[in-house]
């Protein structure tokens, strides 16, 4: 997926007129269901509009929301270890 931006959306003046507005994938429901979403990657997580428990896809990679002590956070979304690659694995 490649990432669109939203430049007529607005600019963040701290990346010197660089657009800062993308559209990501959007989750709610662990990845049964997508929405798109315009968030601001200049701005921290805690003011993106996005919530704890949601997954975000952004370039094909998936990340989940979680919150903690200090805001939120992100975390990547390992993908499971392929069953081909596995019994390589075990063969080697």
């Amino acid at each position: 997926m490649e990432v669109q931006t939203h430049c007529d959306q607005g600019y963040d003046e701290s990346f010197s007129g660089v657009c800062t507005q993308v559209e990501v994938k959007v989750s709610v429901d662990d990845g049964e269901t997508w929405t798109r979403r315009i968030i601001n990657i200049a701005s921290d997580l805690n003011g993106s509009g996005l919530e704890a428990g949601e997954i975000v896809q952004l370039q094909g990679e998936k990340y989940r929301i979680l919150a903690g002590d200090d805001g939120l956070w992100i975390e990547p979304i390992r993908k499971p270890v392929g069953e081909k690659k596995q019994a390589r694995r075990v063969n080697l």
